[in-house]
């Protein structure tokens, strides 16, 4: 599944590139063929550019998940895990402030 959601970007930014043009081209009441033809320049000219997007939100949402997962695991026996932690740490803050 590597690169799916570079593609699916990369798709969406092209179409709505083509859409875009289309529309600004029918409402300036351009002729037909030179609306087609800067639509296609449009399409083409976004497809690479939502691909790299698409590529770099891949690697961001990757890294977060490496991350998150990593914090999770690396501290399995300390006193902030378990059902109790969100009460049990600003207690231990307000000790440390008192002292």
């Amino acid at each position: 599944m590597r690169g799916r959601p570079g593609q699916v970007i990369a798709g969406c930014f092209a179409l709505t590139a083509f859409i875009v043009a289309v529309v600004a081209g029918l409402s300036n009441d351009n002729p037909s063929s030179t609306i087609l033809f800067r639509s296609l320049v449009a399409l083409m000219l976004c497809y690479p550019v939502g691909f790299v997007i698409g590529i770099l939100c891949e690697r961001v949402v990757n890294e977060h998940l490496r991350a998150s997962g990593d914090s999770s695991e690396a501290a399995p026996g300390s006193a902030a895990t378990g059902p109790g932690a969100a009460s049990a740490a600003p207690k231990a803050e307000e000790d440390a402030l008192v002292v």
